[in-house]
């Protein structure tokens, strides 16, 4: 997001980004050459009215109807010839890199309010990433996840197909308030590791998930210049980022909220505003959290040091699809509205991911052997699709501009 790159954070420990942002029907974000206070006019008057912070699927699309995708090309950016980039991915491979280790998912549940029955929703989620297509015949959760799969890094490698949450704590004494600054939220992960509640992984993403008495938000003394804190339902649902360890080791992280009484028409799908509508799980926060989940899942996997995949405007994968969700199945004997099944039989409502090599949103890999769009023999290289614009797209932030931005929020210069 060009607007992400714009406003970003001054906090010295964490820098965020990947956000999945709440439902803004028009998508725009200010230009590249907007100065931080005309960035935060214009995303002010970006905003959309309250009334339409909805989903698509509410307003755009009728239950089990297809959303409309936009053909969109995202980049793999890599360029020896820049000593600056060169530099950062020498510091550390995976600074330019997939996750094509076998990926930990980590999680720190912070709150009191959360039951076993919905910490399950999200556990059986990540656990049908992998579901095996001969004793979960019907899953389909492993085939959103092949679109992943597709992104790769410099050596070819692409990312893994094996997901699995490898450790969790708990944190019912809302030990940092029920407030969170982006502050916090990388202080919880380092605090888990650094106490031994969660090991140490490299190929890990460690999620802070907050219950639903919890909000989130900017430091208010590092608003960047932009004259007012990002928050957590008025301007994001979650967003990934990475942090120091205590031992200096870097850790992949993201926070997600539950949104049920905080936002539930900005950061959960939209059944909740369809008479008779249920969610698949009967729990419309925790099946919102899911959703959020997946998309940063996603991110932080194909750009876990946010220097990976992105397109001309900055956007991720998961970014240039929030809020499409492709074929939604409406049971109506049940209500429940889904577009994904988990293992035993397990209904989940998940936003699609763009699919590189078709340059279209999807909830699972597309045919492209008969497509006009991409190279088949060339598994996961992304397109060039020609998108009709008015004015031709911004020129994607080179590996120097974005370098900058990040040494300017840690030292605030």
């Amino acid at each position: 997001l060009r607007q992400r790159r714009v406003l970003q954070e001054t906090d010295t420990t964490v820098r965020p980004s990947g956000i999945a942002r709440v439902y803004n029907a028009s998508q725009e974000t200010p230009g590249d050459g907007l100065t931080a206070a005309a960035a935060a006019a214009a995303a002010a008057a970006e905003m959309p009215s309250e009334s339409s912070l909805l989903p698509p699927a509410a307003s755009a699309a009728s239950p089990g109807s297809s959303l409309p995708f936009t053909p969109r090309s995202i980049d793999y950016h890599w360029d020896d010839t820049d000593p600056d980039q060169m530099a950062f991915c020498a510091a550390s491979p995976a600074h330019c890199g997939v996750m094509h280790a076998p990926v930990g998912v980590y999680i720190v549940w912070y709150g009191a309010k959360f039951t076993e029955e919905q910490k399950d929703i999200v556990r059986l989620f990540v656990a049908s990433l992998n579901a095996d297509n001969k004793t979960d015949a019907a899953a389909t959760v492993p085939n959103w996840w092949a679109i992943n799969t597709l992104y790769f890094d410099q050596q070819g490698r692409n990312i893994s197909s094996t997901v699995t949450v490898k450790g969790e704590t708990h944190d019912t004494n809302y030990s940092r308030g029920t407030m969170l600054l982006h502050a916090d939220v990388a202080e919880l992960v380092q605090s888990a590791v650094g106490n031994k509640s969660l090991p140490y992984d490299p190929a890990g993403v460690y999620f802070v998930l907050s219950d639903e008495d919890v909000s989130q938000m900017d430091d208010p003394s590092d608003l960047g210049g932009a004259g007012y804190a990002l928050a957590f339902c008025s301007h994001y649902c979650g967003w990934h980022s990475f942090a120091q360890g205590r031992d200096r080791k870097e850790l992949i992280i993201s926070f997600v909220g539950n949104a049920v009484n905080q936002c539930p028409d900005k950061c959960i799908p939209s059944y909740l505003n369809q008479p008779g509508a249920v969610p698949p799980n009967g729990d419309a926060g925790m099946d919102g959290m899911v959703s959020v989940l997946a998309h940063e899942l996603a991110e932080a996997t194909s750009s876990p040091f946010l220097a990976t995949w992105f397109d001309a405007q900055g956007e991720e994968n998961a970014d240039i699809c929030s809020w499409s969700y492709g074929d939604v199945v409406s049971d109506m004997a049940t209500g429940v509205q889904y577009n994904l099944v988990g293992k035993n039989g397990a209904q989940f409502l998940v936003q699609a991911n763009l699919d590189p090599r078709a340059g279209s949103c999807a909830i699972s890999p597309i045919d492209v052997s008969s497509s006009i769009v991409g190279d088949p023999t060339v598994v996961g290289t992304p397109p060039s699709v020609d998108v009709p614009e008015e004015e031709p797209p911004p020129s994607p932030p080179s590996f120097l501009e974005r370098l900058v931005d990040f040494i300017t929020s840690l030292f605030g210069f």
